[in-house]
């Protein structure tokens, strides 16, 4: 698997120890190769997160839908498919405020798709399927109003 980068814009709330997040991702596309071909994916993605918090620590459960747009080139029959996709995980992080209205962010997730796409070559080779498990780490800032 390649790694990919990408941008997450999220609201919530936060009462007490519990918050809400409300959450968007994009990835850049990123290339495998396959069986003499070349597979891109990007994926784009809206999540539901709820975390508990203890101290500058968090821990949360991620539940997300969205499109998976995967591209073949160099195959017999080359194509550009958009599947539907759910995910769920759940990640930790760490969150140290600066001042009283930023926040550093970073935070580590393991992720599994619901459903699995697979890309298959018309004589039924299978030449990629989202992975089972993956892992994504973030860093980024919070705005707190």
């Amino acid at each position: 698997d390649v790694p990919s980068a990408g941008l997450d814009v999220g609201v919530g709330f936060e009462v007490g120890f519990f918050s809400l997040d409300l959450e968007g991702r994009a990835e850049l596309p990123t290339e495998s190769a396959a069986l003499g071909g070349l597979v891109r994916t990007s994926v784009y993605l809206g999540s539901l997160v709820p975390c508990f918090h203890y101290g500058v620590f968090s821990g949360c459960l991620d539940v997300g839908t969205g499109a998976l747009r995967t591209e073949g080139e160099g195959f017999a029959m080359s194509r550009y498919v958009t599947s539907w996709i759910w995910q769920a995980g759940a990640r930790v992080g760490v969150e140290v405020p600066i001042g009283e209205v930023f926040r550093l962010r970073a935070h580590a997730a393991l992720a599994s798709s619901i459903n699995r796409v697979t890309l298959i070559l018309e004589d039924g080779t299978v030449v990629w399927h989202t992975p089972d498990v993956w892992l994504r780490i973030t860093v980024g800032a919070a705005v707190v109003f």
